[in-house]
């Protein structure tokens, strides 16, 4: 049983091998490739919004040596029309892929789609997967997800582990759970999320909008700012002016 053992293991070990390397005609030249190395080159790369895929080389990957990334970054391919034409069905068709095998970014990608076409259950279900994944806006979207649906408690819970979890999405989550609280009109939640925006993320959109409660209704909430909040609210408003925050200009412009 040993010795099966190990020759299993020995021969699964030349077939990985020999599919990590393959030889493809690129440009008019032959190019020999190690293909799950230059898969995962591609993959951060897209991570860092840069797309650096050959598509030969990705498409072998994807359909020849099952490569979860590889599948995902294809499926990004069709669905963004990038070296290819856009094609919908082709692109849910390989994010599925790569989701079901337990691809974190695929799985978020995969789940935002489904919410633009309204089908909100294989929505949530994909999205939950990525959340368990650890996938970058994974919790991000699920709060987008729950606000689409008027499900505020839920929102407001993902919005959290977005921003205190991560890895990616705790700003965009403080913006969109500032606007849930003030639709909720809980003046105190936003002021205590958009100081962690301003002060942590240097965010001028949060900047703006906490030094406007400040100047507004002061660090108490109860519409009687005193002459200290005003002049820290001022502040974090000139701060967001200079972060680019339009909002932020506008308001500078009322209170001169």
């Amino acid at each position: 049983m040993r010795r099966i053992f190990i020759i299993i293991l020995t021969l699964a070990s030349v077939t990985a091998a020999i599919a990590q390397t393959r030889t493809f005609s690129i440009n008019g030249q032959y190019i020999t490739i190690d293909v799950a190395s230059t898969i995962d080159d591609y993959y951060k790369a897209s991570l860092n919004g840069r797309w650096t895929c050959i598509p030969a080389v990705l498409e072998y990957a994807a359909e020849k040596a099952n490569l979860s990334k590889a599948q995902y970054l294809y499926g990004m391919s069709y669905m963004q029309g990038l070296d290819r034409d856009r094609n919908v069905n082709q692109g849910m068709m390989w994010l599925k892929k790569a989701a079901d095998q337990g691809e974190k970014e695929a799985a978020s990608e995969l789940g935002s789609y489904y919410e633009e076409f309204g089908q909100y259950s294989d929505a949530e279900k994909y999205l939950l997967k990525a959340c368990t994944l650890g996938g970058n806006f994974a919790y991000f979207n699920l709060g987008n997800h729950y606000m689409a649906l008027d499900n505020a408690q839920m929102a407001e819970k993902y919005y959290k582990l977005a921003i205190n979890l991560g890895p990616k999405g705790q700003v965009e989550s403080i913006h969109n759970l500032n606007i849930l609280y003030v639709r909720q009109m809980r003046i105190t939640d936003s002021l205590v999320i958009l100081r962690k925006g301003a002060e942590k993320y240097n965010d001028p959109y949060s900047q703006a909008r906490l030094g406007e409660i400040l100047y507004m209704f002061g660090a108490n909430c109860d519409e009687h700012p005193s002459q200290k909040d005003k002049s820290e609210g001022k502040k974090w408003i000139e701060k967001g002016a200079a972060g680019g925050d339009s909002y932020a200009i506008q308001l500078l412009s009322e209170i001169k």
